[in-house]
């Protein structure tokens, strides 16, 4: 029987001469067809696919009965765990298959056995030149024993030989008691060299996940080749006239490579820039300096040790549309910049950004001075409840970017990410999707019906309420909670783990997957089921909220004063509640009232007409603000930097309503001010950054209350707004705990713009 291979899956970059032939051999090996064996149950022939995606692979419509197997290493010390042998082994035990079955590991300069016969194959030549990861696969006939099988796992090393092996792992079937394999030709390697997470899972090895930010020597992790990870320092104040303060940081780095470590990361991302007296007056009170001169220092120090170690600095503002990043940049270069081999490690556009665009990186590695060494990318998203594919990644960041790796993350968001790391050419955010909750429900067409019907009514219903009314939230909030508490209890039933066996037991349980629909790990991976069901009747009550924008019908002159008639007409914005974004310790102190004390109170009044909109806000306050004395160091214009460290208010409008996109005013008693645009993926409004509107403001300061009083240009917030028009707004007064207009329950903040109250153009 000839075996047809009848599917490549695409494939970006990939020259012509590596392109797999097809395999033919007769023989007496039993073999039987790919519909005779798999119950279609995803379609598209993705029960038998892989994940992450190879870069070439053909597939055949022959599945092979497995019998005896046979596993041949490499000759000498395999200079790796033996964990391949043991999961090879607990792969195939058990099947009463009648075919012996060989299986070769190590690539044919490890292996003679693989030597003798994958000429024979016709596999192509050069992957080699794909680095220590990259492997062939084959299963199907063997050339050399016409009464047996084969699989050939040819790695360029052990870690190669190991992820074939996870590839191989899920194109294996079961029926009456016989495995089978499915007859398949693969090349294969990753864009990225490191793919992983700050906060590692041992199962993410089974989606070729192998890099940890800050390393962990665990055995556990070490037997599945999580071997990539970096010594991550960072510090408070610069202290560089303590002569004993950097030799000690030097001291934990070389112990880190003398473990074997060879990356390691400085960073500022949430510090502040601070030296201590002392250092101030040896650099003439010149930040920039002193941080230059130490990372110059740890550069040359560690590179001394080994030149190919990896430098990498995450800077204070760690996001490209940080609003202090270009005067950062400035300030590093004009003290004569940082290290040109030095690697950049920050966040992309945003904290926590819906999407990355190759030119984000580009820009902020210029910005910086670090384009001499690909960035790594610490993503914020996914996190806590997002369990959606990962997608709005620029498909060739590999490029620029050697790794990106989340802080947290869903198991099943994990899985995708993993996906779109190994070969992002060819990501499929919905494929990769559906075999992420094939492997979790342990490839049981039951399971997966229930898992992929509980993610994707989750991933719909958790966001169903975005601009809806007060009222409506009422009775569509528990209606969705109520749908995924049905869905959540039918999934338990089937992938409860006594109802799962062997390996994919251990996905299914090891991953806490059902655990993290409702509790999570921790309180980033959480999706928080119970909380939100706990927290929505405070959604209810004081969310989704609507006001009005009056049309103006008398002059206003911006002057700090709300005592104009036109004012008086418009409608108040009030009964502010209190937010407080949850860390993994700190709890709402008052979760069942979180509506502000009158005393810190605020009121709002928007207003409009052919050419701006008027915002005026009243901050009421228990006693006058202190206000720092910082006009000298920061400018007073629209990029006032840390304007938001100052009582005020900040400005978050939603023309767009696109539920990804908003412009932000920040407002303060200061007469500061900053304007940003955070640009969503499909946002009519550029990418984002900077903002210049052109806005008029003033700010007044009394005994009980504040007054900001703002005139945006509408032209600056795209189409002209007309009557019945329905934009998304929030309203957050900072330095009061804080307290937003319409109360939304969230970890990533009060700006998530799904959950933006809505102004109504009358």
């Amino acid at each position: 029987m000839v075996s047809q291979f009848l599917r490549r899956d695409p494939v970006r970059l990939i020259p012509q001469s590596l392109l797999i032939g097809l395999i033919a051999f007769s023989g007496p090996a039993i073999s039987a067809s790919f519909k005779d064996i798999v119950q279609e149950y995803i379609g598209d022939g993705l029960e038998l696919a892989i994940t992450p995606t190879p870069q070439q692979s053909k597939f055949s419509d022959e599945m092979f009965e497995i019998g005896p197997v046979q596993i041949i290493m490499p000759p000498g010390e395999y200079g790796a765990p033996t964990t391949i042998q043991t999961q090879a082994k607990t792969l195939f035990d058990g099947s009463l298959g009648k075919t012996p079955f060989r299986i070769l590991v190590g690539n044919s300069n490890r292996n003679p056995e693989t030597r003798k016969v994958i000429g024979k194959l016709q596999f192509p030549s050069g992957v080699e030149k794909y680095g220590e990861e990259a492997y062939q696969l084959y299963a199907g006939k063997d050339p050399s024993e016409p009464d047996s099988s084969l699989i050939i796992l040819a790695g360029n090393s052990p870690a190669g030989d190991f992820w074939a092996l996870q590839s191989l792992a899920q194109v294996v079937a079961e029926k009456n008691g016989i495995k089978y394999v499915r007859g398949a030709a693969i090349a294969d390697w990753p864009m990225f060299p490191k793919r992983g997470n700050k906060r590692p899972r041992v199962w993410e090895h089974r989606f070729k996940a192998n890099y940890m930010w800050v390393y962990r020597s665990d055995k556990k992790f070490v037997d599945v080749f999580r071997t990539k990870g970096a010594w991550v320092y960072a510090p408070k104040a610069i202290d560089l006239a303590d002569p004993e303060w950097q030799p000690t940081i030097v001291t934990s780095a070389k112990q880190a490579f003398e473990n074997g470590i060879r990356e390691f990361v400085v960073k500022y991302d949430d510090t502040p820039r601070s030296m201590t007296p002392a250092t101030g007056e040896m650099f003439g009170g010149n930040y920039f300096a002193a941080q230059v001169k130490f990372l110059t220092s740890m550069f040359n120090t560690i590179k001394s040790w080994d030149e190919r170690c990896d430098v990498f600095f995450m800077p204070q503002p760690y996001w490209t549309n940080a609003f202090d990043l270009q005067e950062y940049g400035d300030g590093l270069k004009k003290a004569g910049g940082l290290p040109p081999g030095m690697g950049l490690s920050f966040c992309g556009q945003e904290v926590i950004s819906t999407k990355i665009p190759l030119e984000c990186v580009t820009k902020a590695q210029e910005v910086l001075g670090l384009t001499g060494h690909k960035a790594q990318i610490y993503d914020n998203y996914p996190r806590g409840g997002d369990f959606s594919a990962y997608q709005d990644r620029d498909p060739d960041l590999w490029n620029t970017v050697e790794c990106i790796f989340p802080e947290r993350g869903t198991p099943i968001s994990r899985a995708t990410v993993y996906d779109y790391l190994w070969n992002p050419g060819a990501y499929d955010p919905e494929r990769s999707l559906k075999l992420a909750c094939r492997e979790f429900a342990g490839r049981r067409p039951d399971a997966y019906r229930a898992l992929y019907d509980y993610v994707t009514t989750w991933n719909r219903e958790r966001n169903a309420a975005a601009f809806m009314s007060n009222a409506d939230a009422g009775k569509q909030l528990p209606a969705s909670a109520r749908m995924l508490r049905e869905k959540y209890e039918a999934l338990e039933k089937i992938m409860k783990p006594e109802s799962v066996e062997g390996e994919n037991r251990s996905l299914a349980t090891e991953s806490g997957l059902l655990t993290s629909f409702l509790h999570g790990e921790n309180w980033g991976e959480s999706a928080a089921l119970d909380e939100r069901e706990k927290y929505n009747p405070l959604m209810i009550r004081h969310g989704y909220r609507e006001a009005r924008a009056r049309r103006r019908t008398g002059p206003i002159a911006i002057d700090g004063s709300l005592d104009e008639q036109a004012w008086n007409a418009a409608e108040v914005m009030t009964d502010f509640s209190y937010f407080r974004q949850l860390g993994p310790t700190e709890k709402n102190a008052n979760p069942a009232a979180p509506v502000a004390a009158a005393d810190e109170q605020s009121e709002v009044r928007v207003l409009y007409d052919d050419e701006y909109l008027f915002v005026g806000a009243l901050l009421k306050y228990a006693k006058p603000p202190q206000l720092p004395n910082w006009g000298k160091e920061h400018k007073a214009g629209d990029r006032a930097l840390y304007a938001w460290r100052v009582p005020g208010m900040e400005i978050c409008i939603d023309p767009e309503r696109d539920r990804d996109s908003y412009f932000q005013i920040m407002p303060n008693l200061q007469g500061w001010f900053c304007e940003l645009h955070y640009a969503g993926f499909g946002s009519k409004q550029g990418a984002g950054g900077w903002w210049h509107s052109g806005l008029d403001f003033k700010a007044a300061v009394g005994e009980t209350s504040g007054v900001l009083e703002i005139r945006i240009p509408l032209k600056s917030l795209g189409d002209l707004p007309k009557p019945g028009d329905r934009w998304g707004m929030q309203l957050c007064r900072n330095l009061n705990g804080a307290s937003t207009w319409s109360y939304m329950f969230e970890f990533f903040g009060f700006r998530y713009p799904m959950h933006f109250g809505t102004l109504i153009f009358e």
